[in-house]
């Protein structure tokens, strides 16, 4: 798997790149419409913007399914050749910096759809804009592109297999606030708390003030319990479990799998358990 974070100066020298394609996916979820706007000001030359809800997920189906389900693998895959995206392609993503909504796209792309020639621009628009490369308003298109994938099941978790998993002894990781995991608060859901079994690291702890990823000693660090155990991933929606799938691989550990509906799928289902409190050991 390539390295999955590169410099404003990498991309700088890849632009000219006539297989490179870059993706613009800011997102704000208090302010839907923001990226947009924001890609619409200024973005960076030759980027698409892919919306979070509109092309990274399906539409939520209340009580069925969690706030961000994965979209057909099909739509998607049509959705990436619309912007002129093939098998030798070579894809960028930028977000904003806070790296919360790219490394969903970069977990579609690399352990979903198993395509690995795909990288996220380490601190995403800011750093472009901090080291002074330019941004343009002007948009582009590109010739449709011939992209084949298959979804790769082996890269998610579904609810069901999650109580088994756990009694196995797998590493189920929440990366919710700690408020959240413990039940303590809960402005977004209409259940709070977390899934029995599951331990609490929070996304941020992977980053520094900047939003950053923090180097891979230090992740080795953070993940020191995962070492040679099968670890999965949750979070409020199936976004910000992508960060921590992400910091694994920065790490050097192999790739955890994903609960796409996380927290808002698991308590559509009343029967399913739900535990409050910091769990111990």
């Amino acid at each position: 798997m390539n390295k999955p974070l590169i410099s404003p100066q990498t991309l700088y020298f890849w632009l000219d790149d006539p297989k490179l394609r870059l993706f613009d996916v800011r997102y704000n979820l208090m302010d839907k419409d923001e990226g947009q706007r924001l890609f619409n000001h200024s973005h960076i030359a030759g980027a698409y913007y892919l919306d979070l809800e509109q092309d990274l997920a399906a539409p939520c189906i209340a009580g069925v399914t969690g706030r961000h389900p994965l979209p057909d693998s099909n739509v998607f895959i049509e959705r990436l050749r619309s912007a002129g995206v093939s098998n030798d392609s070579r894809i960028v993503i930028c977000d904003d910096g806070s790296h919360f909504s790219a490394p969903r796209l970069w977990w579609m792309l690399t352990q979903w759809l198993g395509y690995d020639n795909v990288f996220i621009l380490h601190g995403g628009l800011r750093a472009w804009q901090e080291q002074e490369y330019p941004v343009t308003n002007t948009l582009v298109t590109n010739a449709p592109g011939h992209f084949f994938a298959q979804e790769n099941q082996a890269a998610l978790i579904t609810a069901d297999e999650i109580p088994d998993f756990v009694a196995q002894g797998g590493l189920l990781f929440d990366t919710r606030a700690p408020e959240r995991y413990r039940g303590e608060v809960e402005a977004i859901d209409i259940k709070a708390g977390h899934i029995p079994g599951a331990s609490c690291c929070p996304y941020v702890e992977a980053m520094n003030a900047q939003g950053e990823f923090l180097p891979a000693d230090e992740l080795r660090h953070l993940f020191a319990m995962a070492q040679g155990r099968s670890c999965a991933y949750y979070c409020g929606s199936g976004v910000t479990g992508c960060i921590g799938i992400l910091a694994m691989v920065l790490a050097g550990l192999p790739p955890a799998r994903l609960y796409p509906g996380s927290w808002s799928e698991w308590i559509t289902e009343p029967s399913r358990p739900v535990a409050i409190g910091q769990e111990i050991g």
